[in-house]
């Protein structure tokens, strides 16, 4: 019997162009509408929830053993008490199709801010000609909080323009092409006064609600520059504007913020030192095919019965 799998109608016709390709007939595709009154599906064996997809409590049938997948990286808005309580639940993620893209978004922005170049396009407007002077990122010290697939894309990136590279995790196990490792708040602190930029790229969890406080701020290096691609609640925005006014943090580049979208009166918005750039760091061209590619090969794990790939740590949150 082919294994019934609930899936958005916006991408049924990819998956079956996929599945086709590779002979796989041991499936049977159910697109569903966000739009429908109805989600419930009692004899699906699998759902794949695209990016920022809601109505869990509806698409999981607590009488079945199910899989679920997510096309996002983090899993925080899918720890719903639908999924929760859904004790025979596997959960799955899509962190490692984030990673190329992702990496590329962080080292494009060190490197943009670093040669100035927000600021040759404000000249170009201006057609105002002047010799500027500025800096090479090879050299410089990256720390970064996370460990997951993006961090580690992340770091290796950092590595390739010449960076030395630390990683902050909750345990303190070594990272391949990672210089430094720390853990806990202690590590924390030991970390971040030792680096020129604070990358964070973590999952959202209660232990890392927040972790970037006034505490951690205030031991930054004077004008350390931080570029956050992870949730907006990892980090205090207040305690980061003071840190910009006060010239402590010389540069934010925000990928995420709290709350998103971010009020058009926020100070963050037109601040000099701050570029925001809307929960857009892993939107590529390739983000889609890696997203539908490593859902295919875990479809076929799972009709294998083999083991499956990002398997979700309910206990850990990611």
């Amino acid at each position: 019997m082919p294994v019934r799998v609930l899936v958005p109608e916006s991408i049924v016709d990819d998956l079956t162009i996929r599945l086709r390709s590779s002979g796989a007939d041991y499936v049977e595709l159910v697109g569903f509408s966000d739009d429908a009154p109805s989600l419930r599906d009692s004899h699906a064996d699998v759902v794949i929830r695209w990016i920022a997809g809601t109505r869990f409590d509806e698409l999981m049938d607590p009488s079945r053993k199910q899989w679920l997948h997510t096309a996002s990286a983090g899993v925080d808005h899918v720890m719903v008490p639908a999924v929760l309580s859904h004790p025979e639940l596997v959960l799955t993620d899509s962190g490692p199709a984030y990673g190329p893209s992702m990496a590329e978004f962080v080292i494009t922005w060190m490197l943009a801010v670093t040669h100035k170049v927000p600021q040759f396009l404000e000249m170009q407007k201006e057609r105002h000609w002047e010799w500027v002077t500025h800096s090479e990122v090879a050299g410089s010290t990256v720390g970064i909080i996370g460990a997951g697939p993006v961090a580690q894309h992340i770091a290796h990136a950092c590595k390739a323009v010449g960076c030395t590279v630390m990683m902050h995790r909750k345990r303190p196990i070594s990272v391949v092409g990672v210089d430094s490792v720390f853990s806990g708040l202690s590590g924390l602190m030991e970390m971040v006064p030792k680096v020129n930029w604070l990358v964070l790229a973590c999952a959202m969890t209660p232990e890392t609600a927040g972790i970037v406080s006034r505490q951690v701020l205030d031991v930054l290096k004077p004008g350390a520059r931080i570029i956050n691609v992870a949730r907006g609640g990892v980090i205090d925005q207040d305690e980061l504007l003071r840190c910009l006014d006060s010239g402590k943090v010389s540069s934010a580049v925000l990928d995420v913020t709290t709350p998103e979208p971010l009020p058009k009166d926020s100070a963050l918005w037109n601040h000099p030192s701050v570029h925001i750039t809307c929960h857009s760091s892993a939107w590529t061209d390739g983000l889609r095919v890696r997203l539908l590619d490593l859902f295919v090969d875990n479809l076929r794990r799972y009709v294998s019965d083999e083991p499956l790939l990002n398997v979700v740590d309910f206990k850990r949150g990611y």
